[in-house]
């Protein structure tokens, strides 16, 4: 898994800003077991572990090594960077701006045409997307790949379970 170290700017057909939404972020304090600093850069994908931090956001996944289950939900794709670290102690102190809408680019990996109308899935913020729904997170439906990006529409998936339903 590849976890983001710098912001990106994600190529992008159909966002309309109306739908942004800031979300509430992980604080320092109760974050990934307590006293853990991390950020969220432009670009990055971002989800409400339930098991860690309930009904607060932070980047997929916050480690390499963290597994997503069907109970987190995907808050959408960060439109800024946001950094926590020991002078942001509570969850919630933060809010982080993000899209909830649009067909977003993404390295297309493996995937290909003959994928359209798949489910898929990211397995981390930097998006190495993915048909393979175990251990990662739903973010939307392929609706194009061309030569460089797979191109993921988020609508239906933002704010939602992990589920492709």
């Amino acid at each position: 898994m590849a976890v983001l170290t710098t912001n990106i700017q994600r190529p992008h057909k159909g966002h309309d800003p109306r739908h942004d939404v800031e979300l509430p972020v992980a604080g320092y304090t109760n974050f990934a077991g307590g006293s853990t600093a991390h950020t969220i850069f432009k670009g990055s994908l971002v989800v409400c572990d339930v098991n860690d931090t309930d009904g607060y956001f932070r980047a997929c996944p916050a480690t390499g090594s963290t597994a997503l289950t069907a109970s987190d939900v995907f808050g959408g794709l960060a439109l800024e960077k946001v950094i926590i670290d020991g002078n942001i102690l509570a969850d919630g102190r933060v809010f982080v701006r993000v899209a909830r809408d649009g067909i977003w680019g993404f390295p297309k990996n493996s995937l290909a045409v003959t994928d359209v109308g798949a489910a898929i899935y990211a397995a981390d913020d930097g998006a190495t997307v993915t048909t393979t729904s175990t251990d990662n997170l739903w973010i939307g439906y392929l609706v194009d790949v061309g030569s460089e990006y797979a191109w993921v529409d988020i609508g239906k998936a933002a704010g939602c379970l992990n589920a492709a339903t």
